[in-house]
């Protein structure tokens, strides 16, 4: 017998237009279809696609095994240009954000992951890829939005569930969390895998101050 082991996916930046649309189109396939996220925004039924503006804004990243798109997330800073989700405006206008400029707030949505994929790997590849970009280009707090499901994958990362719930449908509650890059103690307490990452971005910071 010869036995083929799964092609372990490989993750890349979307670079085109095509590339964009087949994101849209597999979050279509895996959120709303599959799981039933029907009161998204951005759905559009007709085309079976699920993106909005927001996509011809923020970077996408996409996971590909066997050549076939298995996993994506979106990711990007916020600033005055690119207005962020409600969720994260509800936050911020909470005071979530309090002590942060704008061009420090990053957020990171729209994850979906095939049924054959999912599990703990993926999604943290996933997230690990965004939160890494976003710390690389000054994000000092990084906001998500997570369904029950994944709360507990965020907190393991060293986000901290702020309570809010962003969806008014029962079987479709979204919580938003947030990490900060300072919270060194409590990333250390938890073992965060970003550690290494905030490492990498301190250092870095240190010798442009220099």
């Amino acid at each position: 017998m010869i036995c083929i082991a799964p092609t372990k996916p490989l993750i890349h930046p979307v670079a085109s237009k095509k590339e964009i649309r087949d994101v849209q189109k597999f979050r279509y396939q895996i959120l709303v279809e599959e799981l039933g996220f029907d009161t998204l925004p951005g759905i559009d039924h007709r085309r079976r696609l699920l993106g909005d503006r927001l996509d011809d804004q923020l970077p996408l990243f996409a996971a590909y095994a066997g050549g076939r798109l298995v996993g994506t997330i979106r990711w990007g800073l916020v600033s005055w240009m690119t207005q962020p989700p409600l969720a994260v405006r509800r936050a911020l206008a909470a005071g979530y954000g309090e002590g942060y400029h704008r061009a420090q707030i990053g957020i990171c949505d729209r994850l979906a992951v095939a049924a054959d994929h999912r599990g703990v790997w993926l999604n943290l590849e996933l997230s690990t890829a965004a939160c890494r970009s976003l710390v690389q280009n000054g994000c000092s707090a990084c906001f998500c939005w997570a369904r029950p499901r994944l709360c507990r994958l965020y907190q393991r990362l060293g986000f901290r569930d702020l309570g809010i719930v962003a969806d008014g449908e029962a079987d479709q509650v979204r919580r938003v969390m947030r990490l900060e890059t300072s919270d060194q103690e409590h990333l250390k307490k938890i073992g965060s895998p970003f550690l290494e990452i905030f490492g990498i971005a301190s250092n870095s910071d240190t010798c442009m101050r220099q």
